[in-house]
């Protein structure tokens, strides 16, 4: 083999080529960690935090697009979003977690002579304090080569799906504070 082609690692190296990459995935359970709410008030700052840059991301997204009939809800780049997450949350506040994973749709379309593939993947989302978010992302990929088609629509999937889960943290937070009103509300008629 020589030094131009592809796979070759170099003299004396063995060459491996894709291992499966579901010996490192761990599957774990879904919880409904979620639905308890910020752990602490470290997180109910740092998610508010969050919504105040989306929602100015929103409405300069709105200025740009000047009310036009194309689409009204921003769809941020997850690079974006994980950037705002790093900001807030701190580049060691929060860590990722794959819940599952599974091909959706997988095949061979023989009128482009290209792989198709679409991968689902479900991911949590941990804060340090302990509050979490879960969101789904599917990731679509159409290649000549099957591998390369399975890694690019597995990226796409895993970007996607932790998008999803930082953008759902409004929601855990809301839901917070809606069991907070009911509590209040409790108390007081009793």
């Amino acid at each position: 083999m020589s030094t131009y082609e592809p796979g070759y690692a170099g003299p004396g190296c063995e060459t491996i080529y894709f291992p499966f990459l579901s010996e490192f995935e761990q599957e774990a359970e879904v919880s409904d960690d979620e639905l308890y709410g910020p752990a602490t008030e470290w997180a109910r700052k740092k998610i508010g935090s969050l919504q105040t840059r989306l929602e100015k991301l929103e409405r300069r997204h709105s200025m740009l697009r000047n009310n036009s009939a194309r689409s009204k809800i921003p769809n941020y780049s997850s690079r974006l979003i994980i950037q705002l997450a790093n900001e807030v949350f701190g580049y060691d506040g929060w860590s990722s977690q794959i819940l599952s994973s599974e091909i959706i749709v997988s095949g061979y379309d023989e009128s482009r002579s290209k792989f198709q593939l679409q991968y689902s993947v479900t991911i949590k989302i941990i804060l340090k304090d302990g509050t979490s978010s879960t969101g789904v992302g599917v990731g679509k990929a159409l290649s000549q080569s099957k591998h390369l088609c399975y890694n690019k629509s597995k990226k796409e999937a895993i970007w996607n799906g932790i998008k999803s889960s930082i953008m759902k943290f409004d929601l855990v937070l809301q839901s917070h504070e809606e069991r907070e009103k009911g509590k209040t509300n409790i108390l007081i008629s009793s």
